[in-house]
């Protein structure tokens, strides 16, 4: 029932995205289209977008402006930055206001730290489709090392700007052959957005019971306009966050050596992974790609130093000495995934396959796992590769 009407509400969406003028010239580049167009509205209409951005900072709205020409795309990796200056104090150095732009992926604080360290003196806005829940617990303010990124949701943004007052404005701001235009393209602009906020609330994980068929119908609709690979990569970052927080509440192993990622390959697999290392030349990993559960084992043979490639004085051949050890360790088993959890019907070509350096073994999982099922399935493959740290460190030495 809950899937029927799911696929329902998204054949409704994707029919109204499928009109819009805005949304199909976004599709050549989603992240990049919206700051465009946001950055062309901040130089059309300086006023209306301080009246909103002001909102955001410490700033009185009536005693500042934004200064004219100083809007600026993609300097320093920033999406947006522009300058504001004090109403009759034109001549004292500007403010700074640098605008971060998430629409395709989830903000991280690594890039926001860096950032803020190369704008000390600015001040930080990240406008986002998807709260950073992870981040933070206010919905106001990232703190940094270095300075506070004020949150604004496109939620939030589009709502600003479907204001009356905002409408009123722009009619007496632009030229008289513009108005009408210029409103419309405005108001398409904004329900695209409400439409691309709907999709991107059904990537969130809220509830563990949640199958994984994430390749289902939705995922065939959403591919039909391109935006498949939006709804897995949102699904897949939501997903490798909620590994992360379970594993960090294991306890074990060391978490400075852990990472935990996601990313899209071939257009609209979705992939999500945990990386473990053991020491500076042997890690292991567990990830899902699509829909098959895989684990690799990685012994490096060589080292990056004073940009040479240095050899280790002792050398591991992958086929012969590194997949027969973890073999008999027994990591590349899929015992803890009940046969009702796999295809059995999908068969590998050999005892493990390559990827670069690394050697690994897979199973596919099929459509009745839970999104808890997957979630143990690395929780329990973690401990147990954990356990074997003091054998597989012994083995592999620098």
């Amino acid at each position: 029932m809950f899937l029927t009407k799911f696929y329902v509400n998204m054949e409704n969406t994707i029919k109204a995205l499928k009109s819009s003028p805005i949304f199909n010239l976004s599709l050549s580049s989603k992240e990049l289209f919206h700051s465009n167009f946001i950055a062309w509205l901040i130089s059309e209409y300086p006023n209306e977008m301080w009246r909103i951005f002001s909102k955001y900072t410490s700033l009185e709205t009536s005693k500042y402006k934004i200064k004219k020409d100083s809007v600026d795309r993609e300097q320093k990796h920033i999406d947006i930055m522009f300058d504001v200056v004090e109403i009759g104090g034109e001549e004292k150095k500007p403010i700074k206001i640098i605008i971060e732009n998430k629409v395709k992926s989830l903000p991280y604080i690594e890039q926001l730290e860096k950032y803020a360290e190369t704008f000390q003196n600015a001040i930080c806005i990240l406008l986002t489709l998807s709260e950073p829940e992870h981040l933070t617990t206010d919905s106001k303010v990232i703190k940094t090392k270095h300075q506070e990124w004020h949150i604004i949701t496109y939620s939030m943004f589009v709502n600003e700007l479907s204001s009356i007052d905002f409408n009123y404005q722009l009619s007496n701001n632009v030229d008289d052959q513009n108005p009408v235009y210029h409103k419309k393209i405005l108001k398409d602009y904004i329900n695209f957005v409400n439409l691309l906020v709907e999709i991107n609330e059904k990537t969130k994980i809220n509830n563990l019971n949640e199958k994984f068929d994430w390749y289902g119908s939705p995922f065939n609709a959403l591919d039909k306009i391109r935006l498949a690979d939006f709804y897995i990569k949102k699904k897949c970052e939501n997903m490798a966050l909620l590994i992360k927080t379970e594993i960090k509440k294991l306890g074990v192993g060391d978490e400075k050596s852990i990472t935990v990622s996601s990313s899209i390959v071939r257009s609209t697999n979705g992939e999500f992974r945990l990386y473990y290392e053991f020491n500076d030349r042997v890690f292991v990993s567990m990830e899902v790609s699509r829909m098959y559960y895989r684990k690799l084992v990685y012994v490096r043979n060589k080292y990056e130093k004073n940009k040479k490639t240095v050899k280790y004085k002792k050398q591991y051949n992958a086929n012969d000495e590194v997949f027969p050890f973890y073999k008999n360790l027994n990591w590349f088993s899929f015992e803890n995934i009940p046969n009702g959890k796999r295809d059995l019907s999908y068969k590998s070509r050999g005892d493990f396959n390559s990827f670069g350096d690394a050697k690994y073994v897979q199973c596919k999982l099929n459509e009745s796992n839970t999104i808890e099922d997957i979630i143990n399935y690395f929780k329990e493959d973690f401990q147990f590769i954990v356990s074997k740290s003091n054998i597989i460190n012994s083995k592999f030495t620098l």
